[in-house]
């Protein structure tokens, strides 16, 4: 299915694109991976094509989307949403802000999980709270 995909015209449509950020989303582990290697194809240059052909023709909620999906799945490095950071496109350079956004939220929730089992009760608890806020945020917010 994914060279089909690859080579087909369905593969640079941005209507197609759409629905593979919504298979990002879904709460089938396997359909999300499928999806994120269907829009990993390629490489990262080609990833960040597919995408660019996709804002073209969308809403900025698509964009949140696709932001939340690179983060979420690894699609992009971080690397490669810095250096999109200095696009021409204020799109890209938007979508790259959320990206990095949701990526930074992550690392946050990951470090405060590895201190709260390193430190004294009022440490714990703040950081116990904190970590509430974040999937408040993350639920209410981030989530396609």
């Amino acid at each position: 299915m994914g060279l089909a995909f690859q080579i087909s015209p369905l593969g640079k449509s941005p209507w197609a694109i759409a629905v593979l950020l919504k298979a990002c989303a879904t709460s089938n582990p396997r359909i999300r991976n499928l999806a994120a290697a269907l829009l990993r194809q390629g490489g990262e240059q080609a990833a960040t094509a597919k995408l660019a052909r996709l804002f073209k023709s969308t809403n900025l909620e698509i964009v949140h989307k696709a932001a939340w999906a690179v983060a979420a799945l690894g699609i992009l490095k971080k690397q490669t949403l810095l250096n999109l950071l200095r696009e021409d496109d204020e799109i890209m350079r938007y979508f790259a802000v959320c990206a990095r956004g949701y990526l930074n939220l992550q690392d946050a929730h990951d470090h405060m999980l590895c201190v709260a089992g390193q430190e004294q009760k009022a440490v714990k608890q703040t950081t116990v709270q904190s970590l509430k806020n974040i999937k408040q945020k993350s639920a209410s917010q981030n989530t396609p």
